[in-house]
């Protein structure tokens, strides 16, 4: 994934995007995309999507941004944010360990649950129940 270059995401059973649009270094290395969350090419606001101090994790070569049935739509910050594309509401997930040394690796939707891979960790996140 290069590092100096926007990266766009698409769904595909919906029009929703996610634009990694500036690279930023928090604090002591700690590196996160800004990002854009965009619905029928519309910019979304919402306090769940800020990235003042959390974006995008960097590497997202395995990233997988919806579900198969495209009713999910994962957004790969620290703090999980799943977005239902039927309710049209985000959730965030608090991540229990910190992100230093704990970068992503990889995401599967399998049923209703978003597996998140991390160096460090595993999420299992069910959608449908939201836990």
């Amino acid at each position: 994934m290069k590092l100096d270059s926007q990266h766009l995401y698409k769904a595909l059973k919906s029009n929703t995007e996610i634009l990694a649009t500036e690279l930023e270094e928090l604090n002591y290395g700690r590196m996160f995309w800004k990002f854009d969350f965009c619905i029928d090419n519309q910019k979304i606001n919402n306090s769940l999507l800020q990235c003042e101090f959390e974006g995008l994790f960097v590497n997202l070569d395995h990233f997988k941004m919806e579900s198969e049935s495209g009713k999910y739509i994962y957004i790969p910050k620290y703090n999980p944010v799943i977005y239902n594309t039927e309710s049209k509401e985000f959730k965030e997930y608090k991540s229990p360990i910190e992100p230093q040394n704990n970068d992503f690796v990889r995401n599967y939707f399998f049923d209703n649950n978003l597996i998140i891979l991390h160096e460090r960790s595993v999420y299992k996140i069910n959608s449908e129940n939201c836990q």
